[in-house]
This record gives structure tokens, sequence and C-alpha cells, in this order.
């Protein structure tokens, strides 16, 4: 009987053991935490954060998306970073090895880079009864490769990322074969950018291959990639974007384009009314990540969105893309430099063959509002750095290209922020556009949020208790002022407003103005925006205002006070050459024909001095052989003085004018450093001794450590203060260099 008792009563263990035990079969593996370190593509900076991994993830379908398995894939994707041998290499086995994975197989990166090689890493893991394999290609640092970036062509997939594709899973391919994997398989793949692109590619050839029981592709900046009418049933790739960054939009909509998968969007000030809130959590990440806060610029967004919607209005298809701007683009952009953006560009238009008028109009004007926007805007001017839109330490690609930045997706995908409005928050901004001298401001609910004078100026209300505001939330409402956004070029103020919020907006004359006005609606799938209305109405001096909510008709404005007349509706089709145009002409500004005019006149004043010292040297050997008196030593100092003072006003000149096109200030500071060194030279052969030839060297040196560190360092600006110290730089170096021509010989002449 007891005997019967004990054997009852194991069984009844057994049974409960059994109850508690998880019907997956498996225990629940720890959550590993890997610090990848990673360098900034544009500073070098070195950065270290620490990304999630745990076999569980896979445990679980690929159907459903996952935050930790997204978490994760961003630190495989920017451990297959290309450092080429600097700061950083090998990071992909960093992380990988450190979750398990075995076999690495790294290809490609100790090849030289083309417009039809890869990069990337395979591995694999035996997990439960299957095999799991991650594959990441490299999305920073491929040099040459960046030239397949531009090869859209016109099929139904983008060909150059389809040839890059093609070499991954022909890898992927042989991994398989190689190490003779067999039985149930999954794969995990990763990407960033470039290597994104190429990745959702092959992930949705993996999922029609039938081959893998699931394919988790979680993708970052991935650009658009295919023409596929089904390309939204690939369940299990997950492209993560950033409603402002430019490169997730290209090739663009309207020729077709889009990705495999689902999109997901990270949040942006167009777009969310409440991302000044999300701000907050993500500078935290990005102070421990960077030990900088986060910025963010809706101005540098609008102008990028712009320029593409120039592009999308030039070349209506990908079909004439590839005739008429593919193969000339990619012989200008043989490898990524975001410094080059704005000049290759221009000089690729430039260089396009048989464009009807239109085209050729619209291309004068781009060249123009680039110009236009390089000299007045991209230079980091105070009014953007005192609101914290411009880094000033960091240099100007990184300042523009920021919603592209692989922390900026560390950032919100590390940020505390609800997974729904994380990634799938509002997606719809407004933006209104009036041409006139006037004010503008927004408010909402009747609290003022910002306004823009007719100048530029940003102004504020005098208190927060006029608007009814607690004196203990001033500090909350200071920061909430910014969560619209407005900017004015030329004659145009320009507004930015989320569409999931209700605002007024008003607009402010101190007389008679003729005032037109219009708004685009922009979502991040639809590059150019959506317009169909102009309003046209004369204002006398008053306060006039319009209600804007969600995306529903722009209303007309009413008057506060004040009285409208000859009010016009008319139908609009919305251009961004017209928009360029407007802007650019405005004010004034140095366009590239006055750049090549200016340097033209330059090489013209100088080639007329070398002829000048030419004859000074012929009729100076002239009367020392007839054994007259050689010239005065002026004659040589004068003619180089011209040079270094034209070309010293000059750099600062494009400094101040051309900042974005470093190559004219380093061009400019390159020859006033050559001609210094030329004159301390022809100082030292006159009056040869040990001094002169240190004060030569000296400047060469320093003609080196100009063009190549201080000019392309942040201590470059254009200032008036920076201004004054560079001229006096000169100075002081000019006449240490004419110094040496009045250094009389040692008696002994020891260098004689």
């Amino acid at each position: 009987m007891k005997l019967g008792r004990k054997i009852l009563s194991i069984i009844l263990a057994l049974m409960l053991l059994c109850c508690l035990t998880p019907m997956t079969g498996h225990a629940a593996q720890r959550e590993l935490e890997i610090s990848v370190p990673c360098v900034n593509p544009v500073s070098h900076q070195i950065m270290d954060w620490k990304y999630p991994y745990s076999d569980d993830y896979f445990r679980e379908s690929s159907e459903y998306f996952y935050l930790d398995l997204a978490r994760a894939s961003l630190g495989l994707a920017l451990s297959a970073f290309r450092n080429n041998g600097q700061d950083l290499e090998d990071q992909y086995e960093t992380y990988l090895t450190a979750a398990g994975f075995t076999d690495l197989d790294a290809f490609g990166y100790d090849q030289e880079t083309t417009k039809d090689t890869l990069s990337g890493v395979i591995g694999c893991k035996r997990i439960d009864d299957f095999i799991l394999i991650a594959a990441a290609p490299c999305g920073q640092g491929y040099g040459k490769e960046w030239a397949s970036n531009l090869e859209v062509g016109n099929e139904e997939r983008h060909v150059g990322f389809n040839k890059a594709a093609q070499i991954l899973e022909g890898k992927i391919n042989d991994y398989i074969r190689e190490h003779q994997l067999t039985g149930k398989m999954k794969i995990w793949l990763s990407g960033f950018s470039r290597a994104a692109a190429v990745s959702n590619l092959t992930a949705a050839d993996m999922i029609d291959s039938g081959r893998f029981e699931d394919v988790y592709a979680y993708l970052y900046g991935v650009p658009r990639t295919t023409r596929a009418e089904d390309h939204f049933d690939y369940r299990g790739i997950y492209n993560i974007c950033g409603k402002y960054d430019p490169v997730t939009m290209i090739p663009m909509e309207t020729w077709g384009y889009e990705r495999y998968g689902t999109d997901y969007y990270t949040p942006a000030q167009e777009m969310d009314s409440q991302y000044m809130i999300y701000t907050i959590y993500n500078s935290i990440t990005n102070y421990d990540l960077t030990g900088d806060m986060f910025y963010f610029n809706p101005e540098i967004n609008y102008q990028l969105h712009l320029i593409i919607e120039f592009l999308n209005e030039l070349f209506p298809t990908s079909a004439d893309y590839a005739a008429k701007f593919q193969d000339t683009l990619m012989r200008y952009w043989t490898e990524a430099d975001p410094e080059r953006i704005g000049s290759i560009l221009m000089s690729a238009l430039s260089a396009m063959k048989e464009l009807n008028q239109r085209e050729a109009y619209s291309s004068e004007i781009f060249i123009d509002y680039l110009t236009y926007i390089m000299s007045r805007h991209l230079k980091g001017n105070t009014a953007q750095v005192d609101r914290g839109l411009w880094n000033p330490d960091q240099k100007i690609a990184e300042n523009v290209l920021r919603e592209h930045m692989p922390y900026t997706y560390i950032c919100w995908m590390f940020s505390d922020i609800d997974l729904e409005m994380l990634l799938v928050g509002p997606w719809t901004t407004r933006r209104l556009s009036f041409f006139g001298n006037v004010d503008v401001e927004v408010w909402e609910d009747g609290f003022f949020l910002s306004g823009l004078d007719r100048n530029g100026e940003i102004y504020f209300r005098d208190s927060f208790e006029e608007q009814g505001i607690s004196v203990s939330e001033d500090i909350l409402g200071a920061y909430y002022l910014t969560n619209v956004y407005i900017f004015r070029n030329g004659r145009q103020t320009v507004v930015n407003v989320p569409a999931d919020g209700q605002y007024q907006v008003r607009v402010l004359t101190d007389g008679p103005e003729n005032l037109i006005y219009y708004d685009v609606l922009n979502t991040p799938d639809s590059t150019f925006g959506d317009s169909d209305t102009m309003f046209i109405q004369n204002l006398q001096k008053g306060i006039y205002e319009m209600t804007v909510e969600g995306t529903e008709d722009l209303t007309r404005l009413t008057a506060l006070e004040g009285d409208i007349s000859n009010v016009v509706e008319t139908g609009f089709h919305y251009s961004p050459t017209m928009v360029m145009s407007n802007e650019s002409s405005a004010e004034e500004h140095i366009n590239m024909g006055t750049l090549l005019q200016i340097l033209l006149y330059a090489a013209v004043f100088v080639l007329a001095l070398l002829l000048v010292c030419l004859v000074i040297l012929i009729v100076h050997l002239i009367r020392r052989r007839r054994g007259h008196q050689p010239f005065s030593a002026w004659y040589i100092i004068v003619p180089h003085l011209l040079v270094i003072g034209v070309f010293m006003l000059l750099t600062q000149f494009f400094t101040v004018n051309m900042f974005s096109i470093g190559k004219t200030r380093e061009i400019c500071a390159g020859i006033t450093m050559f001609v210094l060194f030329l004159l301390a030279l022809r100082g030292f052969i006159r009056q040869r001794n040990i001094p002169n030839l240190m004060i030569a060297g000296l400047m060469l040196l320093l003609g080196f450590a100009n063009i190549f560190l201080y000019q392309k360092s942040s201590l470059a600006s254009s200032s008036t203060g920076h201004f004054i110290l560079y001229c006096a730089c000169i100075a002081g170096l000019t006449a240490l260099t004419v110094s040496t021509f009045f250094r009389k010989r040692p008696e002994k002449e020891l260098l004689a």
C-alpha cells in the first residue's frame, strides 16, 4: 500500500512538473548585451553601444515585429561596417562570436572596391532543432561601390542593388553547401543604407525560395528597391526609415519603386506634434552615445526634400533618368563623399546633353538654387546654431545628413518611447508657403507657439502670463514653443505644421500687401508634394488668421483686424522648380557663374603678375651681366604681396559665401601659402643663410597644415572675428617672409 502511494506521488509530481515546464520544450535564454564599437562615417569618432541578443528571438515566428530583435539587428548591421584598416576592423566578430555564432565567413573586406563588389559576413548557430544563419552586408566605408547606388536602370528592380543582392545570395548558397547545412533552417538578415537595400532584395528571394522556415530581416535607412506589385506581401521584412531620411526617398515612388515588406518610420518634427517630448528621451541616449545633445534640422530637411522633388520633376520616369542622367552622375560620383554632394550634382547637371528647353531651364534654376543654399544656409549661421539646429563642432556633411546617420537610428531605437508612437506614429506634414512682406505666427488652442517676422527674425510673446500659462510651466512652455518650425527664404515664409493637430496661423501686415499662399501635403512615401489651389488676395494693415487642421482643405484667411480684397482662388500645379526660382532670385548670392568668373579673374591677375615678374627677371639678369646694379628686392616682393593679398581675401570671401564648397577655400588658401613659400625661397636664394632656410621650410609646412588641417576643421568659420584673425596671421607670416630679403649673408657664407 505504501509502495503504491509512493508510485502515485511520483507520478503526480512528474505530471505537475510537466505542467510547469514551458510547452516550447526549451528553457528561456538569458538576454545578452554585446558591446559593439562603430565609427561615425563623417567625424570618425568611435561610438560604443550595447546591443541585445537572445536565441529566443528566433524561436518566435518572423511574421511579427519584435523591438528587441530590431535592436539586435541594428548591432549586427553596424558590426559589418567596413573601416578599411582605420580605427576599427572586423567588428562582426565582436558581435557574432559573442552571440554564439560560429564558422564566420567574411568576404570582400580584403579587396579593392568597385561598382560591382560587395563585402559582408555570414555565420551560423544551431538553436534547438534548427540552424540559424546570420548574414549582414557592409553598409559603410564601401568606397567605389557607391556608384551602384546610382545605377537605377529601368527594370523591376534597382539594377545596382540587385547586382549586389545576387552576390550576397550566391555567398549564402555557397556557405550552406560548403558547411553541409541540412534540415530545418532560418535566416537572419540586417543592413544599413545600401546594405539594407541589398538585404531587402535578398530577403524577398529567400522567402520566395521556400528554403527557410523563417526569414527575419530588420533593415535601417532603406532605399527603395523594387517595382513588384506584391511587395507588401513579404512578411518578416521590416524596413525602419527616418521620415526625412533622404536616402529612403530614392528611387522615387513616382517611378514605381517601393520596398519589399513592411515600412516603419521614426518620428519627425514636421509630422509629430509630440516630437519635442520625444527628443528629450533621444537626447539622453545621444549623450550616452556621443557625449552631445540630439540635433535635428527641419530647414535642411526641407531643402533636401525640395532637391529630391526637383529631380523627380526633371526626370518623371526612371527611363528618363537612366537615359539622360544616370551615366553622367555615376561618372562624377564614383565614391561617396558627402562634402561634395552639391558640387557633384552641379557638375553632373552641367554635363548633361540633349536637353530640351524645359530641362535646360530647370537645370539652370537648380544649379542656382544649390549655390544659394550653399552660400546662405549650409554654413551653419548663427540663427541655426542658437536654435540648436546646427552643431558647429561637426562637419557640414554630418549636419546636413543627420537624418541618415547610424547614431540617429540608434537613438530612436533605444529611446524609451512607446513602440506605436516610435514607428507607427503620424506621418503627414503640411507645408504652408506665404509670399509677401509679412510676419507669420503659429498658435494652438489660443496659445502662441512661434513667430517669424518679414526679416527672418524669430520672436516670442513678452510673457507667458499674457497667455494664461503659470510661472511653474514656463520651462515646459518655452520648450514647447519650438514644436512647429518657421523659416524664411527670400520673400517666402515656410511653415511646417504636423497634420495630427489643429493650429491657427496668423499673418500680420504693416500696410497694403499682395499676399500669395498655398500649402503642400507630404508623407514619407510620397516624394512629390500634393497641392492644387493657390490663394491670392490684397491685405490692408492688420492681423489675419486661418485654421489648419489635419489634411482638410486649406481655408481662406479671415480678418481679425484689417480688410481683405480682390480674393482669387486659382488652380495650382505645385512645382519645385518654381519654388527654387522664387527663393534663389529673391536675394543676392554667389552662384556658380559668378564663382567661376571670380576664379578666372584671379587666374588672369596671377598670370599677368607672373609675366611682369618674368620681364623683371630677364632685365635683372641683363643688368647684372652688363655690370649694373641689380634691381631692388622690392621688385620681387611687391608682386608676391599682391598675389598673397588677393588670395588671402578670396579665401575668406569663399569662407563667407561658399562655405559648403570647401575646395574653393582650400585652393585659395593653398595658393596664398604657396606664394608665401616662394617668397621665402626667393629671400633664401638672395640672402642664403640658415634662418632664411628655416623660414622657407616653415612656410611649406604651414601651407600643408592650412590646406589639409585648418581649412577642413571647425575652426574655419565665416565670422568677422575669424576674418580679422586670419588676415592678421597671414600678415604676420608675410612680414616674416619679407624679412628674409634683408637678412645679410654671414661673413663666412656657410651655405655658399
